[in-house]
């Protein structure tokens, strides 16, 4: 049975550099509005996968997001708040 660990993986800061380092390698640029819509962006669910294997990567296992956090991603906020909600999963 897997178990999650309490708290964040990732502070807001982290998560925002880390987003921003995606864009960054897609010629993109995030801008200080948080407000931002992700599809002005160009973001995808591709994009979500790639920064969630890159947390992965970063904590060494997989992280795992409660049911309840699952919800449409509009803004650079709403994403930045699931980032931040991610947990590691523990065998």
């Amino acid at each position: 049975m897997q178990k999650t660990i309490d708290g964040p993986l990732l502070s807001r800061s982290a998560a925002r550099s880390m987003l921003e380092d995606l864009l960054r390698a897609q010629s993109k640029a995030l801008t200080e509005s948080e407000d931002l819509a992700l599809s002005d962006l160009g973001f995808t669910s591709l994009d979500l996968a790639e920064l969630t294997v890159r947390l992965e990567d970063q904590v060494g296992g997989e992280v795992t997001l409660e049911a309840a956090a699952i919800r449409p991603l509009q803004t650079v906020s709403d994403l930045l708040d699931l980032l931040t909600e991610l947990r590691p999963v523990t065998p």
